[in-house]
């Protein structure tokens, strides 16, 4: 369906090259592409969890949970994460591979279904636990595990499952919840999801549609009477800031959009040149350096590591 935009090297602990996965960041991802596979009902994609993997002095403060195509990492969990391995991204004094699994997932008739690898060891009564512990990440929706045919779920009563859809709304709909309170939680995962978009890999589509949630959140802000706005100045002081970032991660991702069309062209002409000695094979060459320094300008911007990993490599390879 899409590729997992966690790399194996940012869940590894012990690996001071690159920066680890963050707690809020790989919330707003994780969201951002239960969304996705929303929008594509039954279609089935991976995903990967490590019960606790997040901790703070010490403590697990949260779960890591990611979506999408992987198969380093998917290597990775059936040999490391899911039983007891010194390559493990836990330490070897804490990792569980009852805290581990990894399988594929699928949204059908509005309900989250998982089923883990046959080689997962967490005991299917440990799993409406961790369906429960991991409700944030589900935008509301109700989560279910399948393990050999057999459905489980969270055991709740129907008012406490009520409660929780009406509170959690909001992270689906933007647009549902207009109280003081309501507006307050948007932004929060507004501003979650931007953070995310700022400082990892991410997709084009959800940032303009973080753009157009950001302009409804401030006309419902708007509505508020001026008391209640004023409770929520802190949140109107930095809606500034944080649309302003947007509009610049949506007009780097156009720039990187121009970049590769011009790349692409001069890069076609010079390959078909027969003389690449020329003046105008040299300019082709020169044109498509320039673009590609451009691309990986403004990709570096919007944190697109990949990309400027497939600029260098065509780089070299002009050399």
């Amino acid at each position: 369906m899409f590729p997992c935009k966690v790399k194996i090297d940012q869940l590894d602990k012990t690996n001071k090259k690159v920066k680890d996965v963050d707690l809020k960041a790989n919330k707003a991802l994780t969201k951002g592409k239960i969304k996705k596979v929303v929008s594509k009902e039954g279609e089935r994609t991976p995903f990967y969890y490590i019960g606790g993997y997040f901790e703070d002095k010490g403590k697990a403060i949260g779960d890591f949970l990611s979506f999408g195509e992987s198969p380093k990492l998917e290597k990775h969990f059936v040999q490391n994460e899911m039983k007891k391995s010194k390559n493990s991204t836990m330490d070897e004094k804490v990792q569980d591979p009852k805290k581990a699994a990894m399988g594929t997932m699928y949204v059908k008739g509005n309900v989250i279904h998982f089923e883990p690898h046959e080689k997962s060891k967490i005991p299917p009564a440990k799993w409406p636990k961790i369906l429960k512990e991991m409700k944030e990440y589900f935008l509301g929706m109700k989560a279910v595990v399948v393990i050999d045919g057999k459905v489980i779920e969270i055991e709740e009563d129907k008012s406490e499952a009520s409660s929780d859809v009406v509170e959690e709304s909001s992270t689906v709909d933007l647009s549902v919840d207009k109280t003081k309170q309501g507006i307050a939680k948007r932004f929060k995962a507004l501003r979650e999801t931007y953070i995310s978009a700022r400082d990892n890999e991410h997709d084009a589509k959800i940032v303009k549609g973080l753009y157009l949630d950001l302009k409804a959140w401030l006309e419902d802000f708007k509505q508020l009477d001026k008391g209640e706005q004023k409770e929520l100045k802190a949140y109107y002081e930095k809606f500034a800031t944080v649309l302003e970032g947007v509009k610049k991660i949506i007009k780097a991702d156009q720039k990187i959009d121009i970049h590769l069309k011009n790349v692409t062209e001069a890069i076609a002409k010079y390959v078909a040149a027969q003389d690449r000695s020329t003046k105008p094979a040299i300019a082709l060459k020169k044109e498509a350096l320039e673009e590609l320094d451009g691309i990986m300008k403004f990709a570096k911007f919007v944190g697109a590591s990949e990309m400027m990993k497939q600029c260098t490599i065509i780089q070299e390879l002009f050399d």
